[in-house]
């Protein structure tokens, strides 16, 4: 072994023998990172890998430990491979990042077998070559003592709507929580995950560390049990001789406190950028022709006017595209305006409406599938299996869709959606896309895809297919915004939608309002209440005009709704940028306490946002008085609706 010329600023303790990692220990702050019993590390198609230490590398930010291995594949046969283990620290020299945090990675060699082995004798060494298809590395994957009895998780899948299975808040002790956590939404990345991986705490003390894999090149799974959490990447591809793979980084954040937890938690949204500033001072509304009967462009035109005209409200979301007469739900025959509703030339003449009065407007577009039977579909961009079935969804009675879903790396559908986006936004005028199942995960693709290194990459294309399309968004206008459904740290968005009814201090509300301003930018997502400017993403009540009669009276009536009228004539007054969510579908914005519907009862609004002990309602009613708590003030509602505190 090598001796170091500059130890590493974290205590690494490997297996002498082995060189398997055992433990990280942080000797600047005095807290263990993570633990591990003796076992197998890394495992090549769930087959563990027994490994020899060969030599140890060290500076103050690194640790690069190298390691070999044989795979014996029969008598006489089999596969030698260089394994080298990188353990960079985050922010000391070069290295970006938190100082502490840590960033594990795998290069994994093939190299040609020349060592005679145990199952091999005399007569011809060395080995012949084997082949070695690597469908799954798994890191990590020795049992972790550093789970006790004591300790809680907390792993993230908060946008979007769905079941248990594929999206809650979970934060509990380990065995109460795996259990709903097997899934494929619930392990595969990137995806429906939050953040890939989940956070381990101590309540006692609340010593945490995450461990998650950030923006990765290729597909995986989590594998969540109570005695580890291992970590699948997928490749599925054939190694030569020479060949190397290399693993995304598993990253560990560890400190002490749910405060400091969080604060990193909000760190990771990196890729997510801010949106426009007039956003702040939008209150948005969802049309939705295609789930009206016998409605149209001019009738969505003239539900947007008496909206804009009698109420204020500035940003509305349109449901336009082509579904065949065959199709159901959201079918996308085409990106078109559906020709039923007025086509291009209707759905024109009804957002100059909407412009003329200073408005904004998002489409709602999809990556995630496409129907098959359509003239725009071409069976390149479909997923395959290496019997060249596609994987498609099809019809229930009166329920789903009938979609082929896509790879979005095909080059001719990301031009195919460049093309419609150009569409929408230079000649139409819409300001921005809603992306509908933006982060569903996908399988490897299987078909003859030379844009794919290997098939395990197709989940991890969907990332960069989304950058793409935001940078081209960007270059045709400044006002360009792009929200999707659900909630991911590795996706470019400039909003969220978080639409599961789960509240409480461990529900995703309380825990996004008590990140969106830690972060290096505003966190902003549509709420599951209508006016919730602790968002920053309020709608009208109700949300969208989902199964309206074609007429004037459900717009009106909303429009003339007291308190639709109050916030959007408030949200052009002031930006809504700096509210601040304080309880389930509460927030304080400015002087404002704002209570979205159905929200009553008891809510405590922090000291350094209390200006008053006293609340006024703005549309009438007699004064509520506070009472001091160690939180700071806490008043019980009688209603939903805003107040002043004076």
């Amino acid at each position: 072994m090598d001796k170091p010329t500059d130890k590493c600023v974290l205590d690494v303790q490997i297996d002498r023998e082995t060189g398997q990692l055992l433990a990280l220990h942080d000797p600047r702050s005095d807290l263990p990172v993570v633990n591990f019993a003796p076992g197998a590390e890394i495992q090549i198609n769930g087959r563990s890998v027994a490994t020899r230490l060969q030599r140890v590398s060290e500076a103050r930010g690194e640790h690069i430990t190298q390691l070999t291995a044989y795979l014996p594949a029969a008598y006489g046969a089999g596969v030698a491979l260089a394994i080298r283990r990188v353990i960079s620290v985050g922010g000391i020299g070069s290295h970006t990042g938190r100082p502490d945090s840590a960033h594990i990675r795998y290069e994994i060699r093939r190299t040609p077998a020349t060592d005679v082995h145990d199952l091999i004798d005399y007569i011809w060494p060395p080995p012949l070559e084997a082949p070695l298809d690597v469908q799954t590395v798994t890191v990590l994957a020795a049992p972790w003592k550093s789970f006790l009895p004591t300790t809680r998780m907390r792993a993230l899948a908060i946008g979007g709507s769905g079941p248990r299975q594929h999206v809650s808040f979970e934060d509990g002790p380990l065995p109460d929580m795996v259990g709903h956590l097997q899934g494929g939404f619930r392990t595969a990345f990137p995806g429906q995950q939050t953040l890939a991986g989940a956070m381990y705490y101590e309540p006692a003390d609340e010593r945490f560390v995450w461990a998650i894999v950030r923006r990765p090149h290729t597909g995986g799974r989590i594998l969540f049990s109570t005695e580890r959490q291992a970590v699948e990447f997928w490749y599925f591809t054939r190694t030569a001789v020479h060949d190397e793979l290399t693993t995304p980084a598993v990253s560990l954040f560890w400190g002490r406190g749910l405060p400091l937890s969080e604060r990193i938690l909000a760190e990771q949204f990196d890729l997510y950028e801010e949106p426009p500033a007039w956003w702040f001072n939008t209150v948005w509304f969802w049309l939705h022709p295609l789930w009206q009967r016998e409605s149209g462009f001019s009738a969505m035109a003239e539900g947007a006017r008496i909206l804009m005209d009698n109420c204020g409200v500035t940003g509305f979301g349109i449901l336009l595209h082509d579904i065949p007469w065959s199709g159901n739900d959201i079918d996308v025959g085409s990106p078109r305006p559906h020709p039923r509703l007025g086509g291009a030339d209707g759905l024109r003449r009804a957002l100059d409406v909407i412009r003329s009065r200073g408005g904004h407007t998002y489409a709602w577009i999809s990556r995630h599938g496409h129907r098959p039977d359509s003239l725009d579909f071409r069976t390149s961009w479909q997923i395959r299996g290496i019997d060249g079935r596609p994987v498609r969804i099809r019809n229930r009675p009166d329920d789903g869709v009938f979609l082929d879903i896509i790879n979005p790396a095909d080059p001719s559908f990301q031009q195919y959606m460049m093309d419609w986006i150009e569409y929408y936004v230079r000649q139409l005028g819409i300001t921005g896309l809603f992306w509908d199942s933006g982060f569903q995960p996908l399988p490897p693709d299987f078909g003859d895809k030379p844009y794919l290194r290997y098939p395990g990459q197709t989940s991890a294309a969907a990332a960069a297919f989304y950058e793409r399309m935001y940078r081209f968004g960007k270059s045709l206008s400044d006002d360009f915004f792009m929200w999707a459904e659900g909630i991911s740290a590795d996706i470019p968005m400039n909003a969220f939608a978080v639409d599961m009814r789960r509240h409480g201090e461990n529900g995703a509300h309380q825990l996004l309002y008590r990140m969106a301003h830690h972060g290096p930018r505003r966190l902003v997502w549509r709420s599951a209440w209508p006016h919730d400017v602790g968002s920053g993403f309020p709608f009208i009540d109700p949300f969208n005009d989902v199964g309206w009669d074609v007429s004037r009276r459900g717009y009106e009536s909303v429009a003339q709704n007291p308190m639709n009228q109050w916030l959007c004539r408030t949200a052009r007054e002031r930006s809504f940028r700096g509210a601040v969510g304080v309880s389930d579908g509460a927030s304080v914005w400015d002087e404002y306490l704002v209570a979205c519907p159905s929200i009553k009862g008891p809510v405590t609004v922090p000291a350094d946002l209390c200006r008053s002990e006293v609340l006024v309602p703005v549309l009438g009613g007699e004064a509520v008085r506070g009472k001091k708590c160690s939180e700071g003030v806490r008043f019980t509602l009688p209603r939903a609706g805003a107040y002043r505190m004076e």
